[in-house]
């Protein structure tokens, strides 16, 4: 499962208890997985923030998408065009931030920082990213 891979190192300490996708068959993939019912998948952002608090915390998919995106183009790109792509593939959804290309800049950069294995590289091109896969 994409959503919550980062975090299975650390499943004993947490339960995953929803999932907001625009897929209702990844919805009911990662439901399945983890156990919860079907009244915690949302098919929006937008629609799980409506129910208030739920969790204590949220993994958030940007990254992910964007991972998908890079494996998928298969050569370098910069952050709007790697938004876009998510967009258009329905891997992804803004909510309400302004400048989406600039949060994923700044998420690609802190796990390049912070990772080993980063699933995300600078390319040779300026401004631009590549998956760092096979």
């Amino acid at each position: 499962m994409i959503y919550a891979s980062p975090a299975e190192p650390l499943r004993g300490e947490f339960k995953i208890v929803g999932v907001a996708d625009l897929d209702p068959l990844r919805c009911k993939k990662v439901r399945e997985k983890y156990g919860f019912p079907e009244s915690m998948c949302f098919s929006s952002n937008e629609e799980l923030m409506k129910h208030g608090k739920l969790a204590d915390v949220i993994i958030n998919g940007t990254m992910d998408a964007a991972v998908e995106v890079l494996r998928i183009a298969k050569q370098p790109m910069n952050t709007r065009e790697i938004i876009e792509w998510a967009m258009k593939l329905e891997l992804w959804q803004p909510a309400e931030a302004k400048t989406p290309e600039q949060t994923l800049y700044g998420a690609i950069v802190r796990e390049n920082k912070t990772k080993e294995h980063p699933g995300i590289v600078k390319s040779d091109i300026k401004g631009r990213f590549i998956y760092a896969g096979e």
